[in-house]
């Protein structure tokens, strides 16, 4: 039913009115069944909308401040779809927007932050790890995600919820209908016992003196994704349980040629129960459709599924003859037999349709077809795979010869029947091959006559100029032939001696922009100290420059250039490609030509990408040699990881399988704390830091570039922790490079969810490391490798040693625990970890200070005037630590620190280390601040100033001016405050 204007305009005033019937408690939100038609079309104009309890207790996030536009938003459920409906107060000069598709997912929007826009979050649990959220603004949908525990354990997944989303703007009213299939939300059987939970966040545009701001009806306190505080949601839905199966592909499908000559998309699809419950429907009917730029194919299966175990169907969907279409979107339907309009599950995702009749994989030499001066090679080999009809191969031939370039007569050649879709190719070379280039030709002849050839050039190189930096096929890095584990840091700063700390590798950003001769300088002094650096590979015109477009002809020949100055330097290890290209988001295929272009001008050095987000991983893994994820699980004062620790584990899986033993695997673990966004943050202490670095290896790691080193001087765990696991890395190169052994080691226990394991051979001896990603201590944990036999068994780092028998040992584990186990008795000594720890804690209680009223630990707290967006932050001002700073961000004096006391105190001196030259103290005596001292010093000299001791509730300092020049920023390293 629609509305006229005038009726739409009269009824908006009406709404606004009407929609503020009494709601519940914050603490939960009833969610009423509809059974009543409806359309989407954001005007509320069935009745019912205006019968639903509408919730309007919305707050500034992070800010004690009124949020500037007032929001109110209900929900209901009908038979098949949640209904959201949200009306906003904006701006009355935003005119009128509607759409209701949403793009694949991406988090990073255009305009965030610069229009009006709203994020729901649902999780359908209460302990779910999981939840949706969509991202709407005045146009409509503009983007859906699935998320995984706070920010992403796991990360993002990309995620098409097919919701209907109609917006609508008038006269300073914003309103949004939304239908969400329920078969889209990803239940499980916790779904159906428990609430629900939701939480409603908007974002308010800058505006004059205003910056960009943030609403939600939830208690948070730190960002929208905490999903502990978003808030109950009882649904009022019986049929739940009717949701609870899933669809999806188990793996990425294929385009073959089938026997009458037609293309065909080939996918295996997963269908099955969630849970243990029966359920009432017989057969059912998965369809699927395939949409792509050449129209839409379809393909269905009715099947029985076994309530107890998944069932497995091949879906076929023939694409258009005439010209095949590179990508599609796939989408699952899963729907009861006699009832197929009603979709129990649902699935869309991107698909590949690229065709290649061979494909092939050169597995021999290992790393970008080419032989290096060191190494020896004495056959070719490759993974040869065809894509036709497994019954076209009868009597298939496939023949393949290497030729010198330029010349007809092979060096080496073979010929096989096919007997499988995928062959291997082995062609034995009399001789090593000389420098220059040649060319592996390939064809597969069909019984018919039908043939299709293919080509793969190989390289083999001359000595490199300095230094030969390749990737071996066990995926280890080797310098001039040798292994090598680079481990150190991003924004390495100086150090005395780099070896001491185990440092071998470092990075620092934003180089590009200083120009060339400042990225060379800094190369050169990372040659002096005796370290190896990743290099940006953009010149500055370039570096994050036109990143959603190909690269042009011009910029090509910037890049080739700005390479040929870097290629040859002593210090060069490898090109950091792209750091977290999903962010902006960077068009894949310009990192893809950016990567062959660096492989042509510098064979010597490989190429990183690094990602944040569990979906990029696999999306960009093709514009390098080494994939490097940097999976923070964000630690949180006073409890663990939000993200949950076992997030560093999660991504190097992931990257294994994108990589799919074509790359390298490196990490970039946590080794910092964010201030900004999260003021509750914190670094990871020793167990944590260790726990990720073990729980690095056991995923396949072979490299450690921690974030960030100038964080290391400013926490203790890191200070004295870091330098600790570089030495035990360097110890443990060989058995962190080794690949694991084909043995399994069989684990029992109460719980084996959460312990990792890998198994190491170096010499005659074996490494076993074990990573416990549980907060929780584990009881006995019992261990079975039968190749161990009997015998003494050393515990790395631990001075620890227990008894193998036949094979087996037996241990405890505390929460977040690792152990190495090793049979090599040499590492029965040497500096354990309880050591390190408590020297740890020995410094850690040294930064309070007895008589500093001001330490944070006494509960005192710290506000600030507005200051830089990066360095330390207000609440480092009273932590103890006097190498953190806080700069001031305004053109006029004075800029001010204020120190709050728990309980009214008495005060008569504070002490700050700071570059201030001319300052002032004041006590706050009731309404009003008062003048307590005034003085003058030098400008890098700590400022003591003592006043008559009185009892206030808080002590402000106000520096009028700072630094030896007139342009210096004000800064401000430590503030403590005494009696006397």
């Amino acid at each position: 039913m629609f509305y006229s204007l005038r009726k739409f305009l009269s009824r908006a005033v009406c709404l606004w009115a009407v929609m503020c019937a009494p709601v519940l408690a914050q603490g939960q939100i009833a969610v009423p069944f509809i059974d009543s038609a409806y359309q989407i079309d954001a005007t509320f104009s069935e009745s019912f909308w205006d019968q639903l309890t509408w919730q309007d207790s919305f707050h500034s996030l992070k800010s004690d401040l009124p949020p500037p536009d007032p929001t109110r938003f209900t929900v209901a459920v009908t038979s098949d779809a949640l209904l959201v409906g949200i009306l906003a107060k904006v701006d009355k000069s935003l005119s009128v927007g509607e759409g209701n598709q949403a793009t694949a997912a991406n988090p990073t929007l255009v305009g965030y932050g610069k229009e009006p826009g709203i994020e729901l979050f649902i999780a359908p649990s209460a302990d779910r790890d999981q939840y949706g959220q969509w991202y709407i603004t005045t146009a409509g949908l503009a983007n859906d995600i699935w998320r995984k525990a706070g920010t992403g354990a796991g990360g993002l997944t990309a995620w098409r919820s097919q919701a209907e989303v109609v917006s609508r703007v008038k006269d300073g009213l914003w309103y949004v209908e939304m239908a969400i299939p329920l078969a889209a939300l990803k239940y499980n059987p916790e779904s159906i016992a428990q609430d629900w939970r939701i939480m409603l966040g908007r974002v308010h545009p800058k505006q004059a003196g205003r910056p960009v701001s943030y609403s939600t009806n939830a208690p948070l306190s730190d960002n929208f994704h905490e999903l502990a505080n978003y808030v109950p949601m009882q649904m009022g839905h019986d049929g739940l349980e009717d949701f609870l199966w899933s669809v999806r592909p188990v793996n990425e499908g294929k385009v073959i040629q089938t026997t009458n000559g037609a293309l065909e998309y080939q996918i295996e699809i997963e269908a099955g129960r969630l849970g243990k419950s029966d359920f009432k429907f017989g057969e059912l009917h998965i369809d699927g459709s395939l949409e792509t730029s050449a129209g839409t194919a379809q393909a269905s299966r009715v099947v029985s599924i076994d309530s107890a175990k998944p069932t497995l169907v091949q879906l076929a969907f023939t694409l258009p003859a005439e010209k095949a279409p590179q990508t599609g979107i796939l989408k699952l339907s899963l729907a009861a037999k006699e009832a197929s309009e009603r979709s129990l599950a649902l699935h869309v995702q991107d698909v590949s349709l690229d065709f290649k009749p061979i494909s092939v994989q050169i597995t021999q030499p290992a790393y970008r077809n080419s032989v290096y001066a060191t190494e020896s090679v004495d056959a070719i080999e490759a993974q040869v795979a065809v894509a036709v009809a497994a019954e076209d191969l009868r009597g298939a031939r496939l023949s393949a010869a290497l030729y010198a370039r330029g010349q007809g007569k092979p060096l080496a050649q073979q010929a096989l029947e096919m007997t499988s879709l995928q062959s291997a190719l082995s062609l034995k070379l009399d001789q090593a091959l000389a420098v220059g280039a040649y060319q592996l030709k390939i064809r597969v002849e069909k019984a018919d006559g039908t043939q299709w050839e293919t080509e793969e050039t190989i390289r083999s190189l001359p000595r490199a100029p300095y230094d030969e930096w390749r990737i071996d096929a066990n995926k280890v890095l080797r310098r001039n032939g040798e292994p090598f584990l680079p481990y150190g840091w991003f924004g390495w700063k100086t150090a005395a001696d780099p070896a001491t700390e185990g440092v071998n590798a470092v990075h620092v950003y934003h180089l590009p922009n200083q120009g060339i001769e400042k990225t060379l300088a800094f190369m050169d002094r990372m040659a002096e100290e005796g370290v190896v650096c990743l290099a940006d590979p953009w010149p500055a015109a370039l570096y994050r420059k036109n990143q959603k477009k190909p690269l042009s002809l011009s910029e090509e020949e910037q890049l080739r250039q700005y390479v040929r100055r870097l290629r040859d330097h002593k210090a060069l290890m490898a090109y950091y490609i792209y750091d977290e290209p999903e962010f902006v988001p960077v068009l894949p295929e310009r990192l893809n030509r950016a990567y062959e272009i660096i492989q042509e001008e510098d064979p010597y050095h490989p190429c990183i990408i690094l990602n944040m987000q569990f979906d990029a991983i696999d999306r960009y893994a093709s514009s390098a040699d080494i994939i490097m994820p940097d999976p923070y699980p964000s630690f949180r004062e006073n409890m663990g990881p939000i993200s949950g620790i076992v997030k560093v584990g999660k991504h190097l899986k992931e990257a294994a399988r994108a990589a799919a033993g074509r790359q390298a695997l490196w990490i970039t673990p946590q080794a910092f704390e964010w201030d900004a966004q999260t003021p509750a943050a914190r670094a990871p202490n020793f167990l944590e830091l260790r726990n990720q670095q073990v729980q690095s290896i056991v995923s396949g790691a072979k490299g450690f570039m921690w974030w960030i080193y100038g964080r290391q001087l400013n926490d203790k765990n890191l200070e004295l922790g870091m330098p600790f696991l570089a030495r035990e890395a360097r110890l443990l190169k060989d058995a962190i490079l080794s690949a694991d052994i084909e043995e399994e080691l069989q684990v029992s226990a109460d719980d084996t969810s959460h312990l990792h394991s890998a198994v190491r051979r170096v010499g005659q001896h074996i490494f076993v490391f074990v990573v416990n990603t549980s907060p929780e201590p584990m009881g006995q944990v019992n261990f079975y490798l039968p190749s161990l036999g009997t015998g003494p068994m050393q515990l790395v780092s631990e001075e620890r040693d227990l008894r193998v028998g036949n094979g087996k040992w037996r241990d405890t584990f505390d929460g977040y625990a690792s152990h190495i186990y090793t049979t090599d008795p040499q590492y029965a000594y040497g500096q354990t970890v309880t050591a390190v720890q408590r020297r740890i804690d020995e410094a850690v209680a040294k930064l309070d200070k007895p008589a500093n009223l001001a330490f944070r630990g006494r509960g005192a707290v710290v506000e600030t005037s507005p200051h830089l967006e990066y360095g330390a932050y207000p609440k480092r001002l009273n932590d103890g630590y006097d190498g953190r700073w806080w700069q001031a961000n305004q053109d006029k004096n004075p800029a001010w620190i204020q120190i709050n006391f728990p309980t009214a105190t008495e005060v008569g001196r504070i002490v700050a280390v700071s570059n201030a030259r001319s300052y002032e103290v004041q006590i706050q005596d009731g309404s009003e601040w008062k003048t307590v001292a005034r003085g003058e010093k030098p400008a890098n000299t700590p400022m003591v100033a003592p006043f008559t001791p009185q009892t206030t509730d808080a002590v402000r300092l106000l520096i009028h001016s700072a630094g030896a020049r007139s342009w210096d920023k004000i800064t401000v390293q430590e503030i403590e405050a005494y009696a006397n």
